[in-house]
């Protein structure tokens, strides 16, 4: 089954890269837990040690960055969605954003920024714009020939954040 097919069978299961909205609130947990202990000594749980294998999966941070740029290229085309941007400082918001993937998939912890929630507090997002970006995070990662196997961890992960972005 197709990662498209899953999203549709399960109601959006999440990416988040949205999709790489939903990341932010893993990135929040990752980054308040273990802030100032130095790598490799985190004594991270079972569910960090198998977020950083998704960051081995995916290459490393060049690749995370050419996926972030990639998927905005798509979300800034994207009707659904497009109008959430409108006023973002786009460079600013790709490095943001390449940064906490980076940290919430076991990389290096350059990202400073807001949680899910407090990130997306009065957007109103709906369970449809959600969606699409996972959508078109999935149509990326796709293109770029991440195995289904690792879009399907990444979407394990970011599921439960959903909450935190359509929260309004």
């Amino acid at each position: 089954m197709s990662f498209a097919e899953k999203i549709q069978q399960n109601k959006g299961l999440s990416l988040a890269l949205g999709g790489l909205l939903a990341t932010g609130g893993l990135a929040y947990y990752f980054y308040n837990n273990f802030k100032g202990r130095k790598e490799g000594k985190r004594g991270c749980p079972y569910s960090a040690q198998k977020i950083q294998s998704v960051y081995d999966k995916l290459g490393g941070k060049e690749n995370i960055a050419a996926a972030v740029s990639k998927f905005y290229d798509k979300v800034l085309k994207d009707d659904r969605v497009k109008h959430f941007f409108k006023n973002t400082d786009m460079k600013h918001q790709v490095k943001q954003q390449t940064n906490f993937l980076c940290f919430a998939f076991g990389g290096p912890n350059n990202y400073v920024g807001k949680n899910m929630k407090d990130g997306h507090k009065g957007m109103n997002i709906d369970d449809s714009q959600f969606n699409a970006i996972v959508e078109l995070l999935a149509q990326t990662l796709t293109e770029m020939g991440v195995p289904q196997d690792a879009i399907g961890e990444i979407a394990n992960i970011c599921e439960p954040l959903r909450k935190d972005v359509c929260f309004q």
